[in-house]
C-alpha cells in the first residue's frame, strides 16, 4: 500500500476506521492528530512521485544520445575501410590482366561449391560477390551490398582464402569493395594509366625533333 500510485486510499481508509471504532456524531483529538499524519504521508509521497516523474526524460534523453553516437563512429570506421581497399584495388591493377581473370571466372563455380560445402553462412554472403579483375596472386571482387563485403572481409576472409589457394595453387588472396567503388576506381586507373601512356610518346616526339632541328632550336613548353 505504500507504494500505491494513488496514495488518497489511506485518507478513506484510516477514516472508515475511525467511523467504525468511534460514534458517528464526534472524532476525538487523537483521531484529528492520526488524520494530519496521513496528509502529511500522502503530500511527501505526491512529491517522490513527481520527481521520479521528472527524471525519466532525462535518462531517455541520455540513451538517445548514446544511439545516435554509434553510428558516427561506424561511418568513420566504413570511410577508412574503403579507402584501404581502393587503395589495394590500384595496386592489383597495375599486374592484373585478361587471363588471370578469365581463369578465376572460369572456376568461380568451384570455388561457391567449396565455400558451400565449408560454411554455408559464408557461401550466401558470398554469393553477392562478382570477381571483376585478378592479378596471378590476387583477386577483386565486387559487391552489391555493404553488409555482404563487410561479413565476408571480416568473419569468413578465413575461410575463402584457403578455397582460393587449393583452387588455383597458388597463393591467392582477395579484396573486396562494393560495384559503384570498383566503377569509379576502374575509371581513375584507365585515366592515370592514359596519362603515363602518352609520356613516351611525348619524349619520342622531341628525340625525332632533336635529331631535324637541333636540341638548341627546340624550346619545351609544359602546356599542363
Amino acid at each position: 500500500m505504500r507504494m500505491s500510485a494513488h496514495p488518497k486510499i489511506f485518507l478513506e481508509l484510516a477514516l472508515m476506521k475511525l467511523l467504525q471504532q468511534g460514534s458517528s456524531n464526534e472524532i476525538d483529538v487523537s483521531s484529528i492528530g492520526e488524520i494530519q499524519e496521513l496528509k502529511k504521508q500522502i503530500h511527501t509521497l505526491q512529491q517522490q512521485v513527481e520527481q521520479l516523474n521528472s527524471r525519466k526524460p532525462v535518462t531517455i534523453q541520455e540513451n538517445t544520445n548514446q544511439v545516435t553516437a554509434k553510428p558516427k563512429r561506424t561511418r568513420r570506421s566504413q570511410a577508412t575501410q574503403s579507402k584501404a581497399s581502393t587503395a589495394k584495388v590500384m595496386e592489383i591493377l597495375k599486374n592484373a590482366n585478361k587471363q588471370s581473370l578469365q581463369l578465376v571466372t572460369s572456376r568461380w563455380g568451384d570455388v561457391m561449391e567449396k565455400m558451400r560445402t565449408t560454411t554455408v553462412p559464408g557461401h550466401a554472403w558470398l554469393s553477392d560477390s562478382k570477381p571483376v579483375a585478378a592479378s596471378s596472386t590476387s583477386i577483386v571482387l565486387a559487391f552489391q551490398n555493404e553488409m555482404h563485403r563487410d561479413m565476408m572481409d571480416t568473419k569468413f576472409r578465413d575461410y575463402l582464402v584457403p578455397i582460393l589457394q587449393s583452387s588455383f595453387q597458388t597463393q591467392h588472396s582477395f579484396v573486396t569493395l562494393l560495384s559503384e567503388q570498383w566503377e569509379q576506381v576502374k575509371a581513375d586507373f584507365v585515366t592515370e594509366k592514359g596519362k603515363t601512356e602518352d609520356e613516351p610518346e611525348r619524349d619520342q616526339l622531341v628525340e625525332e625533333a632533336v635529331k631535324l632541328v637541333g636540341e638548341e632550336l627546340i624550346e619545351m613548353v609544359d602546356r599542363d
